[in-house]
């Protein structure tokens, strides 16, 4: 009969080989038992308790095969990642930034408009038409009328990091700060250092000059009473650009409060204006106010 001590010699023998894996090593252990079960015909205990231990073993080592990744389909996942990063990431970032942009716009718009309520709680109804006469940028006589409105009426109701007035001062949009149309193409005019500058504390541009007051269509303009505010929501910080971060607010002499250019117009004719490619689009702001102080999918980005 065979005993423990003969399966002890069997896995000691140098016949079973010092490369085999332990699987293999098994099945020669085996195999040595049934050559001694055939030689002395006597019961063997030891039989299935061996059998249980190579089914066990390899019924670990399948499970273990089932739960590893290939090499293949690791980097098959990783590309599936990267191809769904790739057309998500882009547009989750525009999404941020066109309501980053409607909250600034929203709040600058507010924050002139509590100024020019307070300005005419100051000054009374008509302070506009009494102050501001003429339209023309390079005029000293128009700059004192805005110099002297804008300081004494409009200026102590904001919150200002810096009241750059008229200057050429590089960190009140000096000659190095540049504008730009939808299409990339530098724009000439609008925020310069010959107008009225301020800076607010959060870091928004305002610039302030004299302008003709036209009809919501842009037509039946005549000179002098109104003012013209051009805006970058985000100061220096790019892109700078007409409809993404420039937007224009005016007042003039008989409104009750500051509005976008435009504002009131049909949808259609804000939508053709803001979406040009070569102009100012100065009705933006009233586009974005008209549907719900949001970014619409028709809206130029």
């Amino acid at each position: 009969m065979v005993g423990k001590a003969d399966v002890a010699s069997v896995l000691t023998t140098s016949n079973v080989g010092g490369g085999a894996t332990l699987q293999g090593l098994i099945s020669k252990v085996f195999g040595y038992i049934n050559r001694f079960y055939t030689i002395n015909k006597g019961p063997f205990i030891c039989v299935d308790y061996l059998n249980n231990i190579n089914y066990n073993f390899a019924m670990k080592m399948n499970s273990l095969r089932k739960r590893a990744f290939t090499l293949a389909e690791v980097l098959i996942t990783l590309g599936i990642i990267g191809v769904v990063a790739a057309l998500t990431i882009p547009n989750l970032l525009v999404s941020y930034e066109k309501k980053q942009t409607v909250s600034r716009l929203q709040k600058v718009y507010s924050v002139l408009n509590q100024a020019y309520l307070f300005a005419k709680a100051d000054g009374g109804d008509n302070i506009l038409a009494e102050n501001i006469i003429g339209d023309y940028d390079n005029n000293t006589v128009n700059r004192s009328y805005v110099v002297n409105f804008m300081s004494k009426y409009f200026v102590p109701h904001l919150r200002i990091n810096k009241n750059c007035d008229y200057t050429s001062d590089e960190a009140c949009f000096g000659k190095s700060y540049k504008r730009y149309f939808g299409n990339g193409n530098e724009a000439s005019s609008g925020i310069t250092y010959y107008k009225y500058n301020i800076i607010l504390n959060d870091g928004a541009f305002i610039s302030v000059t004299t302008n003709n007051i036209c009809d919501a269509d842009g037509n039946n303009c005549v000179s002098g009473g109104g003012l013209v505010f051009y805006i970058d929501i985000n100061g220096a910080a790019k892109p700078n650009t007409f409809g993404k971060d420039n937007f224009i607010i005016y007042i003039t002499p008989n409104s009750s409060n500051i509005e976008f250019y435009q504002n009131g117009n049909t949808r259609t004719a804000l939508l053709n204006d803001c979406n040009s490619m070569t102009g100012f689009r100065r009705s933006c702001g009233a586009l974005i106010k008209h549907d719900g102080w949001k970014i619409s999918a028709d809206y130029l980005w």
